[in-house]
């Protein structure tokens, strides 16, 4: 952060400041000028209020447009960035708009031990029960596309 912020500064640009919300070194940087350093030990992921948003599965989402802003990241890597947010958002509507049967679903689920749906509900309704990965649901979401 001193290293991007003096580089910021030489530019004459305003100074990065990450949010509790954006980064853990937000939530450290933070914690260390709000509540001092009276109990360091307690400076840790824990005190994250967003920890559960702010995971190294979605780093690269989170923080490559504002690494590309500020000149660190190149365009192809930003490019596959909203090549991946393109993806995700593809595979986010067709789980929303894929209803499923229970004659289409149940003999799966009954062979990963959940319990049957008795009517129709859509695929991500079924993808937040445990034990299903988007895996199981795409084939099933891909062959009820094409009917």
């Amino acid at each position: 952060m001193a290293g991007i912020n003096a580089h910021l500064n030489v530019k004459e640009q305003d100074a990065l400041v990450l949010k509790r919300s954006e980064a853990y070194i937000g939530v450290l940087i933070d914690d260390l000028i709000n509540k001092g350093t009276e109990e360091p030990y307690r400076m840790f992921t824990s005190r994250a209020e967003y920890r559960t948003l702010l995971r190294q599965d979605n780093a690269d989402a989170r923080l490559t447009p504002l690494s590309y802003q500020l000149g660190l990241a190149k365009e192809d890597r930003m490019e596959r960035i909203w090549q991946k947010n393109e993806n995700v958002a593809g595979i986010k509507d067709i789980l929303k708009n894929t209803m499923v049967t229970p004659d289409q679903i149940n003999g799966f689920l009954e062979s990963i031990g959940s319990s049957k749906i008795t009517e129709k509900q859509k695929a991500e309704k079924i993808l937040l029960r445990p034990n299903i990965e988007l895996a199981d649901l795409s084939g099933l979401c891909l062959s009820l596309m094409n009917r």
